[in-house]
């Protein structure tokens, strides 16, 4: 007999949003990315559903937990409704959202970049790229080697960072 225990591990992938982007510190579009994306089917794709969704990088079932870890579940409809609400209306011939901040066109064009060394993250990078384009937003995807990637994050020469850590290791090697 083989017994099998499920248990949520300490590792948290996530994208790492640059909040010193003009558009990403606009809440209003940050909302509108949750909803955007399809992370269940993603999760169910790649990961054969053995994951714990959750909107923050709080662990499930810990004292910190608030028991309210999903809240944005996907909808292209709330996404885009919540960008018009934002300013911004569809460009046909763009293919994207786009709002006139004091004169200047703002289009929703970001960077996606994710590591080469880690297939999965490659293959959800380009899911992401899709959910993002259909909802509206341009997305240029950017696959690099990992130090290169550190080295952009640095810099903060990044919008979006498809990324992971193993919470258990990160705040061994803090200590």
């Amino acid at each position: 007999d083989i017994d099998t225990i499920k248990y949520i591990s300490d590792s948290f992938e996530f994208i790492l949003i640059n909040h010193e982007n003009q558009l990403l510190k606009d809440k209003l579009i940050r909302q509108a990315m949750m909803y955007a994306v399809d992370r269940k089917h993603i999760s169910d794709k790649y990961l054969l559903g053995h994951t714990v969704l959750a909107d923050t990088p709080i662990k499930p079932g810990t004292w910190l937990d608030d028991k309210k870890a999903i809240i944005y579940n996907y909808s292209r409809a709330e996404a885009q409704y919540i960008l018009s609400n934002a300013g911004f209306s569809y460009n046909v011939h763009e293919k994207a959202f786009e709002r006139d901040i004091e004169g200047e066109k703002q289009i929703l064009r970001l960077s996606l970049i994710t590591n080469i060394e880690n297939e999965y993250r490659v293959k959800a990078a380009e899911d992401i790229k899709r959910y993002f384009e259909e909802a509206g937003f341009i997305i240029d995807l950017e696959i690099l080697p990992f130090e290169e990637v550190e080295k952009l994050i640095e810099k903060g020469k990044y919008d979006l960072v498809l990324t992971g850590v193993n919470m258990m290791q990160d705040l061994i090697s803090f200590l």
